[in-house]
């Protein structure tokens, strides 16, 4: 079948083995008081692997989550889908914040990062307007 290379999935064959399936890590951007939260689930990473940073109004989240399994010549896999590897997520942040004061904490899986917002910022919710001509 000659479309089979354009989607792949579990019904085309899958990923190949040097293949990494494109991840996004679940995630829920709230705000409290005057504090973005994002909490992002990160099950199976090690916090030593993650590597947060903001910039241009976006929080910049790259881990890796590294296999639990060696390989191994005489293991028979019958089913293998959990995703392992290195991957890099973008959080387009609605409020202007005080970057230096960003706090994170990593628990169960979950990673939780309290921005506190740049109060003195203009809350520019419905951005600049583009005219079209």
């Amino acid at each position: 079948d000659e479309d089979a290379g354009l989607f792949p999935g579990p019904f085309r064959g899958g990923l190949g083995k040097d293949q990494i399936p494109v991840r996004q890590a679940r995630s829920n951007i709230t705000q409290k008081d005057d504090n973005l939260i994002v909490t992002i689930d990160l099950p199976g990473h090690d916090k030593s692997t993650i590597d947060l940073r903001i910039k241009d109004q976006a929080l910049i989240l790259r881990s890796e989550r590294k296999s639990v399994n060696k390989e191994d010549k005489d293991n028979k896999v019958f089913r293998e889908e959990i995703s392992y590897g290195s991957f890099s997520q973008i959080f387009a942040l609605p409020r202007k914040v005080l970057e230096t004061k960003a706090k994170a904490s990593y628990a169960d899986g979950v990673l939780t990062v309290t921005l506190p917002i740049d109060t003195s910022a203009p809350a520019d919710e419905e951005g600049t307007k583009i005219p079209v001509n």
